[in-house]
């Protein structure tokens, strides 16, 4: 999930910067949380009623932050980023 959010910005940067630039990055976020909240529920992930929202939260600084960046680092790289730091997990390259 995490490679595809990643990919799918990427695919739509130039959409996403327009989004940015005009503060309307919310929409995203709106959006994201939404089907995040759902997911969660139908997968069994809630550890608490916070627990998407933390989740997303960092989603969305980080994937911000990186179109910002004009997606310099690839979706492969900036995926296992995120997953190491969200994790806490060392990937053996």
């Amino acid at each position: 999930m995490i490679f595809r959010v990643f990919s799918t910005l990427k695919d739509n940067k130039e959409i996403v910067k327009l989004l940015i630039s005009a503060h309307l990055e919310f929409m995203y976020l709106d959006f994201m949380n939404t089907a995040l909240v759902r997911n969660f529920e139908q997968n069994g992930y809630i550890v608490s009623r916070y627990s998407p929202y933390y989740f997303m939260g960092s989603l969305f600084n980080v994937s911000m932050q990186w179109v910002q960046n004009d997606c310099e680092e690839s979706v492969r790289q900036i995926t296992d980023f995120y997953y190491n730091h969200l994790f806490n997990v060392k990937l053996v390259p």
